[in-house]
Parts: C-alpha cells; sequence; structure tokens
C-alpha cells in the first residue's frame, strides 16, 4: 500500500461509509436465512417425517394422506418464506458488490478491485452450477431407467463414464467457485490489515482486520465444516460492516468539528481547514510523506479523546500543529481549545 493510503480514503468517506452499511444488510440478511435453513429442516424432520413414520408403523394408512394434506399448506407457507428471503439476500449481496466495485474504481486499490472481481466470478459460477443441478438429476434419472436396457458391458462402461464425467465437471466447476471465493477474502483482508496499520492507534481499524481475519477463516473453515464456516465468516462480515461505517462516518464527524471550530476562531462564514506548516516529530512518521497531516492525525488519535494535555514546545496538544501564534485560543488545524 503507498503511504498516502489515507488521504485517498477518506476523499471517499461517504462512499466507505455506504459500503459499511450494505454489509451489514447483507450480513443481516444471511443470518436470516442462516436460521430460516435450520427451522425448515426441524419442520420437516420433527413436524413431518415423525407423525408420517409413526403413522406408517401403526398401519393406519388413511393418516398419511391426512397428515400430507393438512402439512403440504404448512411446507409450501415456509417455501414462500424462504424464497423472499432468498430473493432479499441476494439484492442486499448486489448492493454490496456494487459499492464494492465503485469504492474500488474510485480508490484504485487493486486488493478491493481484486475482492470485488474474485467475489462476482464466484457468484456466477455458483448460479451456473444451481442452474445445471436440476436438469442433470433429471437426466440421471432417465438415465438410471435406460440402465436396464443396457445388454453389454460396453454399454454400461460408456454409461458409468458418462456419470463420472458429468461429476467430475461439477466438481471442478464447484471448486473454482470455492478458490475464487476465497482468494476474494484474501484480498479483502489485505486491505483490512492495510488499514489497521495506517491508523493502529484507532480502535475501529482494528476492529475492521479482525473483522477481515474472521472472513477469511469462516471462508475457509467452510470448505471443510459448511456451517460452522459460514457462522465465522458472518461474524466477521457483521464486524467489519460495522466497524467501518465508524471509522469512516467519524473521520466525517472529525472533518466538520474542524471546520465548525475553525470558523468560531476565525469569525468566517465559510468553513476553513488550515494545514500545518511543520508537524510535530513525535507523531507518526509513516504520515509524513504523501498522506495529509489532518488525515494521519485522525487515524492516529486515541478515538474520542477530549482530555487536555499541556501544551509544549508550541505544538497543539490534540492534533500535533505547530502554533505560528502562541497566545491562539484555538488550533487552526482541529479547532480544539488550547490552554
Amino acid at each position: 500500500m503507498a503511504s498516502n493510503i489515507n488521504t485517498v480514503y477518506f476523499q471517499y468517506w461517504k462512499d466507505f461509509s455506504l459500503l459499511g452499511k450494505s454489509m451489514n444488510k447483507y450480513a443481516i440478511a444471511s443470518w436470516i436465512s442462516l436460521a430460516a435453513s435450520f427451522l425448515g429442516n426441524f419442520i420437516i424432520q420433527a413436524i413431518f417425517m415423525g407423525p408420517m413414520m409413526v403413522s406408517m408403523e401403526s398401519q393406519t394408512f388413511d393418516d398419511p394422506y391426512a397428515i400430507l394434506i393438512g402439512m403440504g399448506g404448512i411446507l409450501l407457507f415456509f417455501a414462500l418464506i424462504t424464497l423472499a428471503i432468498s430473493l432479499y439476500k441476494f439484492v442486499t449481496f448486489i448492493q454490496y458488490l456494487m459499492q464494492l466495485k465503485k469504492i474500488g474504481e474510485y480508490t484504485n486499490d487493486i486488493d478491493l478491485q481484486k475482492a470485488y472481481k474474485m467475489e462476482l466470478w464466484g457468484m456466477i459460477i455458483s448460479l451456473v452450477i444451481s442452474i445445471i443441478i436440476l436438469p442433470a438429476m433429471l437426466l440421471l434419472l432417465f438415465s438410471v431407467g435406460s440402465l436396464m436396457e443396457i445388454t453389454t458391458e460396453s454399454e454400461f462402461m460408456a454409461f458409468i463414464r458418462l456419470i463420472f464425467g458429468f461429476l467430475f465437471i461439477v466438481f471442478v466447476i464447484a471448486l473454482t467457485s470455492i478458490v475464487l471465493q476465497v482468494l476474494s477474502v484474501l484480498a479483502f483482508d489485505r486491505w483490512g490489515q492495510a488499514i489497521k496499520m495506517a491508523n493502529y492507534q484507532n480502535p475501529f481499524a482494528g476492529y475492521i482486520a479482525e473483522g477481515t481475519n474472521f472472513m477469511k477463516i469462516g471462508r475457509i473453515v467452510s470448505i471443510f465444516a459448511g456451517n460452522v464456516g459460514t457462522i465465522l465468516y458472518l461474524i466477521g462480515f457483521m464486524k467489519v460492516g460495522k466497524n467501518m461505517v465508524g471509522f469512516f462516518e467519524g473521520y466525517g464527524k472529525y472533518q466538520l468539528s474542524q471546520g465548525s471550530a475553525s470558523q468560531q476562531s476565525s469569525g468566517s462564514n465559510t468553513f476553513q481547514q488550515v494545514g500545518p506548516s511543520t508537524t510535530n516529530p513525535s507523531l507518526n512518521s509513516r504520515y509524513m510523506g504523501n498522506t495529509s497531516y489532518e488525515d494521519a492525525s485522525y487515524g492516529n488519535a486515541p478515538y474520542g479523546n477530549t482530555t487536555m494535555k499541556p501544551q509544549g514546545e508550541g505544538f497543539c496538544p490534540y492534533c500535533g500543529l505547530e502554533l505560528q501564534d502562541k497566545n491562539s485560543m484555538f488550533c487552526s488545524n482541529c479547532g480544539r481549545k488550547l490552554i
């Protein structure tokens, strides 16, 4: 990552905030979908299959048909709810992808662009698998019926090769989708770790990095333990979204407070953001290059710290600006009242 990471990202703090909100919406939709899936399995097994088995064992053959009619309506209703949840989840995922694409283009960040492209292609391939599975299963059923008509060993071997060839194609496509999704979350995690390194004293940045790490672990675990990995992934996904909103909206409020304070101290009707001529060398040297000083001071100032500190060596005790007028009551950079 370039040393001016904050300067680039903070230009689009509103778009990053929207990205975080879209991640929260998708995470909530995914949690609802996961809960509906567990509930659906419970309904089918405990409420539907249980009474059916009891009726069959007692040989009261009228009961199974009555149960079928009675429970069929419940299953249909639940299926419609599940479909609505799935559609909402899909819509929120598309919104997240579109916002991720926009951010990647605006910032020209390679990791964000890669995360978007890999996630997009992973989704497309997953949809392709879902589309071809149903006709393939129907074809397999017809093939099993024609299996009875096979009379020679060569015909039987040709049939077996057809089945295994189809399964191999499905396996390769599914594996490609998994690899793309893992690459996507690895790229997103690199971005999260870069945010943490660039803003190491800001708790929101640290939580973003923790969230992307959870996403990475969850996506890998889901290969071997689907539901466990999905839960870990969603925990990280929601954590990233929540703290991304806090981090970038915090910067927006920080900028507004600077403008408001500068307006009070100058008596002007317009916001003023005066940059420093010399910076406090005790602050993070990472930002003494291309990064604007105000962005660096936001990212690394202890969040929410309003405690007055001793003013030493002619520097603002909050943001580190060298004071041109030692008798100033307010800092011209951060707008806070000086001792």
